[in-house]
């Protein structure tokens, strides 16, 4: 039987079925020589590890001078986790694992999705400096439309967060270039969550203005698990009319209402208008998680 707040034994979990899904091994030695550092404390003195990248990538910068990068986000997510005992957590884009760790942090499950192997080493590195390799499947994918492909990621050595899908690979090209990634559908990550002893997630999604894909590749999950809240970067999404249409029609058909802070309704009529950085989408039945 596993403890709560654990996922089954590993081995379990790589007997699935899963052509192109890569599921990372925690336990594997991480040689290179990763900057850790402990972070702030988020409410109820919550803290965690990151593992980050040097000074001149944007997101490490802060970790590495005692900040928290979205802090008030971070809060507001994991205030609603802490009044729900039995809610995961599905981080897609995870990036060296801010969201993950404080969530594994809580004694909370999480699937992490992150494409970028330097980004996922760095949460192999800190899940075991921390010990919650038992609290999170890592899956080391991009997410598109179309599973078994391969795609260039755009080069941001200032941001590395914000890395984006570039275009096709040539399929001859070396799979260990960290810029080429391998992709599965959003459907793909079901099985694994079957074998999960857990129904309701928290969704967290920023990959730079393709968020698109998981909504179009994800209709199995989403019938599947209750997702209450989902919190989503808006501001790459907005610029793409197409993909942000889509997004918009496809959360209100299930029910979910647009708000700037899981609280404050956005108006719908005029997305590019007014609307943050930032999304928080809430279920209608699920109004009351506004805090």
């Amino acid at each position: 039987m596993n403890k709560p707040g654990t996922f089954p034994r590993r081995e379990m979990i790589q007997m699935m079925p899963s052509s192109h899904v890569n599921m990372v091994n925690l336990n594997i030695p991480i040689a290179e020589n990763f900057t850790c550092v402990k972070t702030n404390q988020l409410f109820n003195g919550i803290r965690t590890t990151v593992c980050v990248h040097n000074s001149t990538d944007f997101l490490s910068s802060l970790f590495l001078n005692n900040q928290i990068y979205e802090s008030n986000h971070l809060n507001k997510l994991f205030r609603i986790m802490w009044r729900y005992p039995d809610i995961a957590l599905i981080d897609v884009g995870a990036n060296f694992g801010v969201y993950t760790m404080f969530a594994a942090a809580m004694n909370r499950s999480v699937i992490a999705i992150e494409c970028f192997s330097p980004n996922y080493n760095r949460i192999i590195r800190a899940s075991q400096l921390e010990n919650v390799q038992d609290k999170i499947i890592l899956i080391g994918n991009a997410i598109y439309s179309t599973s078994g492909e391969y795609l260039r990621l755009s080069r941001s050595p200032e941001n590395i967060g914000s890395q984006s899908i570039q275009g096709n690979a040539n399929t001859n090209q070396s799979t260990n270039n960290s810029y080429i990634v391998k992709t599965i559908r959003f459907d793909d990550i079901l099985p694994v969550i079957k074998q999960t002893s857990h129904r309701t997630f928290l969704l967290k999604v920023d990959i730079e203005g393709y968020e698109y894909y998981l909504f179009e590749s994800g209709r199995q999950v989403f019938d599947y698990i209750d997702i209450p809240v989902i919190h989503m970067e808006w501001y790459q999404l907005a610029h793409k009319r197409e993909f942000e249409t889509y997004v918009v029609e496809f959360l209100t058909q299930r029910g979910y209402i647009p708000t700037e802070d899981t609280c404050k309704v956005l108006n719908t009529t005029n997305i590019l208008k007014g609307w943050p950085i930032d999304v928080f989408w809430i279920k209608v039945n699920r109004l009351t998680l506004c805090s």
